[in-house]
């Protein structure tokens, strides 16, 4: 979705950075590791990122509307 984004123009919600780089020629079982933690990592921000939406929606939901 991302990707998508970012080649139609269009900025990742929430400030998100695409996801860890795909097809980078990298083998053994290192580089695997490294990728699978960094793959982790994207996936932990992801949640978080929801968690503070999710957060800050309910908030206005339940603030009452500004009277003027």
């Amino acid at each position: 979705m991302v990707r998508a984004m970012l080649s139609a123009g269009m900025a990742p919600p929430l400030g998100l950075a695409e996801p860890p780089a795909l097809g980078i020629p990298m083998e053994g079982e290192k580089w695997r590791k490294q990728r699978i933690m960094e793959l982790e990592v994207y996936l932990r921000r992801i949640d978080l990122l929801q968690e503070q939406a999710r957060s800050v929606l309910e908030e206005l939901k339940s603030t009452p509307p500004a009277t003027q």
